[in-house]
């Protein structure tokens, strides 16, 4: 199982063994909400949110109520990377990271679609209609079509699900007046005359966050020092601005590359089959990334031809790449093929 973590900071483990059979692990869509495996990338973009939400709530324009859920959970996620990764790696992603060229989740990534059990509804389910007719009643803390308060916005509750072991209060689906559906954790939800529906009830995972320190964990001015840091691998180098996206890679997909260089080269492999990471269009798509973008963390290098480079991974289960090499040097391929 893997740990993937949503831009909410909620989180799911998902069995990946196929999903991670290809060069970019694809984000993963569950109920409308976007996840995307942890990284210390995604940790870094994770953290700069949580700063920019914490300097939104110290000028009063996000709210505590808001913010302390959100803090709580990221706590949460920051201890699960440093058993992860480690936070040395963590300190290096903080340093590394830049904002502008982060493919957030949803973007530069393929979007798998998974569904849950289906949950029992209602007809009038997602949209106002069926409010008409009269609403089923049903056995729990709320009604069908009741106005209720959930973050600051008033909505209409148009499904109920009893309480289960990630939602000791039970949840609800929702819709907005505009008809924008959603789900709300009721233990979050209150009355339009402010009051509670639910008893604040703690799961296990909760009740393991909130022994966590109160705050995120703080980068001092040292942890930022980038002196001891490679510069990052941009090829082609120049200010060409026609090459306006960029492809972060690793300082060991660059070594793992340069291991190979010469017997590449003399198969016939260009300097920008193998390194270029600066392309017209978004990767993956277009036709001028190179090798170096296909490496994924866990990539080995294997048989090298002259169409072809094999990519191993060491994860178990996992399939072995094919990076092609291009006919011709104006072309190249960056969407590595499942070797059968």
């Amino acid at each position: 199982m893997t740990l993937y973590i949503a831009t909410d900071l909620s989180r799911r483990e998902l069995d990946v063994t196929m999903i991670e059979s290809s060069a970019i692990p694809p984000d993963v869509r569950m109920n409308g909400q976007l996840y995307r495996t942890l990284s210390p990338e995604y940790y870094a973009y994770l953290r700069t949110q949580m700063t920019r939400l914490k300097a939104a709530l110290d000028a009063g324009k996000v709210e505590a109520e808001t913010y302390r859920p959100l803090a709580d959970r990221f706590n949460a996620v920051h201890a699960d990377a440093a058993g992860l990764f480690g936070e040395e790696a963590l300190r290096a992603a903080m340093r590394s990271f830049d904002l502008r060229a982060y493919h957030a989740p949803g973007q530069g990534a393929p979007i798998l679609e998974l569904s849950t059990v289906p949950q029992r509804t209602w007809d009038g389910q997602g949209s106002l209609a069926g409010f008409d007719a009269a609403a089923p009643v049903i056995a729990g803390p709320v009604q069908i079509g009741q106005r209720v308060r959930t973050f600051g916005t008033e909505v209409t509750v148009t499904g109920y699900h009893a309480p289960d072991d990630d939602f000791p209060g039970g949840w609800i689906d929702v819709v907005t007046e505009t008809g924008v559906t959603g789900s709300a954790d009721l233990r979050f939800v209150k009355d339009l005359q402010g009051q509670a529906i639910v008893p604040m009830t703690l799961t296990p995972e909760e009740q393991r966050i909130a022994a966590l320190p109160d705050e995120p964990f703080e980068l001092t001015d040292a942890d930022l020092d980038v002196s001891d840091l490679p510069e990052p691998h941009f090829y082609p180098a120049g200010d060409d601005p026609a090459l306006r996206f960029y492809q972060p890679v690793s300082p060991r997909a660059v070594e793992q590359v340069d291991a190979i260089r010469a017997r590449a080269m003399a198969l016939g492999w260009t300097e920008a089959q193998l390194y270029q990471n600066r392309s017209r269009f978004a990767f993956p798509y277009g036709q001028e990334y190179g090798l170096v973008c296909s490496l994924r963390r866990d990539d080995e290098i294997g048989d090298i031809t002259a169409d072809a480079v094999t990519l191993i991974s060491t994860k178990p289960h996992a399939a072995p790449l094919r990076h092609a090499r291009p006919p011709h040097p104006s072309a190249t391929s960056i969407r590595p093929e499942v070797i059968p």
